[in-house]
């Protein structure tokens, strides 16, 4: 899997306040994360994904190129009482070798949808919670400190008379 340095918190946010784009935010997260990743509407429509070079599994192309995951993770999305009460649940899905991480996708309070990273590598329970926090809430008022640019809070001119 490939490996990127970059500023994690700002890419995040950047990404998901200033360019409004959903696709460089599944990028970034899971580049950060270090893990092939979903981003999903809360129809359990794909939203984003992010596939690292040498990631390879058909449950996770199938889905990527159906648009949607299948009923079965749909399912567990609707039935896991851990989700329910917003922490992440971890499953082993049918037909595929990796585990995968299920967690709510919330800004503001606001849930957006969620989020399904894939445990290629067998290391995301090491990765630190304030981690995933970090994707999984990009903007709560407990962690986002993340100022607008000047140019996006600028007071708005009154129209010029002709």
């Amino acid at each position: 899997m490939e490996s990127t340095n970059f500023s994690g918190a700002d890419a995040l946010l950047s990404d998901f306040l200033a360019q409004d784009d959903v696709r460089l935010l599944a990028r970034d997260a899971g580049r950060l994360l270090n893990c092939p990743l979903l981003v999903l509407d809360d129809t359990f429509r794909i939203a984003a994904h992010y596939r690292p070079d040498g990631f390879a599994d058909a449950l996770f192309d199938s889905a990527v190129r159906m648009g949607q995951i299948t009923y079965e993770a749909g399912a567990f999305i609707s039935k896991s009482p851990l989700l329910s009460e917003g922490k992440p649940d971890y499953i082993q899905i049918e037909n595929s070798d990796h585990q995968r991480r299920f967690a709510l996708l919330v800004s503001s309070g606001v849930r957006l949808g969620y989020l399904i990273c894939v445990d290629a590598g067998s290391r995301l329970r090491a990765v630190p919670e304030e981690t995933f926090r970090m994707v999984e809430r990009p903007c709560s008022p407990s962690s986002c400190s993340w100022k607008p640019p000047a140019a996006m809070i600028a007071p708005l001119k009154p129209p010029k008379k002709s």
